[in-house]
């Protein structure tokens, strides 16, 4: 179970229980007890316990529902954040191989693909299948940018560009 599964399904269990705990039935035996007592102070105070008690579990309540609403958020991805992802990871790519020399670019029909992968369409649906991007996309993405940009600051501080020497 990963964490995010595993903390939406702890979110799950408070929510649960706050609720059995809360239910109308409960609150109910709790008032008929009350309207037993015949002492005005003691009623008093123990309705106010029960509205104190009801006011902290609807705050509970409502801190789990944004828990949820905030892990929601971050698994789904907008259309306009889509659009932007888009764009913005096509222009990296085309960046990246621009570094090269032409010998060793990747050619476009090998990058056309990765381009799809990232296509409004693609990444709608796997969303909505459950598709976890961060972990599928995001980390290899930065994983490679990572390795791209260490092994060019490496050609660099070596004196070689692409298995060559720099002339001084």
């Amino acid at each position: 179970m990963d964490d995010t599964t595993k903390m939406l399904a702890d979110m799950g269990i408070e929510l649960g229980k706050l609720a059995v705990q809360k239910t109308a039935s409960t609150i109910g035996t709790k008032i008929k007890t009350i309207r037993t007592d015949k002492d005005l102070e003691n009623t008093r105070r123990q309705y106010e316990e029960i509205i104190n008690e009801l006011l902290a579990d609807r705050d509970e309540a409502i801190r789990i529902a944004m828990a949820y609403k905030d892990e929601l958020d971050r698994l789904n991805i907008s259309d306009s954040d889509i659009d932007y992802l888009h764009n913005t990871i096509s222009r990296a790519l085309d960046l990246m191989n621009s570094f090269n020399d032409k010998s060793n670019q990747i050619p476009e029909d090998q990058i056309e693909p990765f381009k799809q992968l990232i296509s409004k369409e693609t990444l709608k649906s796997m969303q909505l299948l459950g598709f976890n991007f961060r972990k599928a996309i995001g980390e290899p993405l930065t994983e490679c940018c990572a390795s791209f940009i260490e092994s060019k600051l490496m050609n660099k501080n070596t004196g070689k560009t692409n298995g060559t020497k720099k002339s001084r």
